[in-house]
């Protein structure tokens, strides 16, 4: 079975991405902000989160492991339940 991890940031992900890569020698691959991601009238993106990263990716130990920042909206929802 492989293992497979989704880590979540409020709003350093670029940052916790980079800092992994270089702590581990791997690659942080695959970053797309917010404002790269097809608009979609339904879920408009605030601008505070534009510049946050949507998805990015690195691969530790044959372990693939995803980064995100999370949006605004959602943080203000994590904060009152």
């Amino acid at each position: 079975m492989k293992l497979e991890l989704m880590l979540n940031f409020d709003g350093n992900c670029k940052q916790a991405g980079e800092f992994y890569s270089k702590v581990f020698g791997v690659t942080h691959n695959n970053i797309m902000t917010f404002a790269d991601a097809p608009a979609n009238p339904d879920y408009p993106v605030a601008d505070v989160d534009k510049d946050k990263i949507l998805y990015s990716d690195i691969t530790i130990a044959g372990m693939f492991v995803m980064l995100m920042d999370m949006p605004k909206e959602l943080l203000i929802l994590s904060e009152i339940t």
